[in-house]
């Protein structure tokens, strides 16, 4: 066998030797979801996803999606019980984690007007009332 036949065999058979020992990994994008829960107290159960959503990428959050009797859903808490805003409904948002949100409520407000009609004495009133708060009627209005 030549010597220069030799040399190139010993040097390929090095090569294989490296290329066998050095591993290439491909690691997939990162990527993200928003979990949508309905919380504590709202009356759907059903569960909403945005899933797939690469490092850095600005979505748009949910608006209104849950319902609770005297309340309004007025944006997206990351605590269960929506006692606080966290994020605003149908915001722009950039996704740096995965998030799961349920709805923050805030309670409705009731003006009520009390009017003494044909044979009330005094001049007509108001007060505003929050839904889960009880109310007096004012007694100067009625005989």
């Amino acid at each position: 066998m030549k010597t220069g036949f030799k040399k190139s065999l010993a040097a390929l058979m090095a090569m294989l030797m490296i290329f066998s020992i050095v591993s290439i990994t491909a690691s997939a994008a990162t990527t993200y979801s928003v979990s949508y829960k309905p919380g504590t107290y709202a009356k759907e159960t059903e569960e909403y996803v945005q899933d797939g959503i690469a490092k850095d990428e600005t979505i748009t959050l949910l608006g209104e999606t849950y319902t609770r009797t005297g309340y309004t859903h007025a944006g997206w808490s990351t605590n269960k019980n929506g006692t606080s805003r966290t994020y605003t409904l149908e915001k722009a948002q950039k996704i740096t984690k995965n998030l799961t949100l349920y709805p923050y409520w805030t309670v409705n407000k009731y003006t009520i007007t009390f009017d003494g009609g044909e044979f009330g004495v005094g001049t007509a009133q108001t007060k505003t009332v929050n839904f889960d708060k009880s109310t007096n009627a004012p007694g100067a209005i009625f005989t």
